[in-house]
């Protein structure tokens, strides 16, 4: 619901309900980032980069947190540690065009066209 609520650019409600699901279960990967992608589209990547580093650290094997994570770190202009994500995941996923782009995106702050 909360994902949805962001989805249709309802910041406040969209992070109060998700706020309200990782209370019910503050274990809950998919709410940590939902509501990280919540705050990287508002603008809070100091938000969104502390909540999907909460993810990462609980999903160790899921690539998402680390995908997310990276594309935070080359917005807030950490290009090398967003490299650090996001390289090893590129050959995992080489059809992710959302994964290419942050890649490609971090590849020109780094000068490395």
């Amino acid at each position: 619901y909360g994902a949805a609520l962001v989805g249709v650019r309802l910041y406040a409600e969209g992070v109060a309900a998700l706020r309200k699901a990782l209370s019910l279960d503050p274990g809950s990967v998919e709410s940590l980032l939902a509501l990280g992608q919540a705050y990287q589209q508002e603008g809070d990547l100091l938000a969104a980069q502390d909540h999907f580093s909460q993810a990462r650290h609980l999903a160790r094997s899921d690539p998402r947190p680390s995908a997310w994570l990276g594309s935070v770190l080359r917005q807030i202009g950490q290009p090398e540690q967003a490299l650090a994500m996001l390289q090893p995941l590129a050959p995992r996923y080489p059809r992710d065009l959302r994964l290419r782009f942050e890649l490609g995106q971090t590849y020109a702050a780094l000068l490395r066209h």
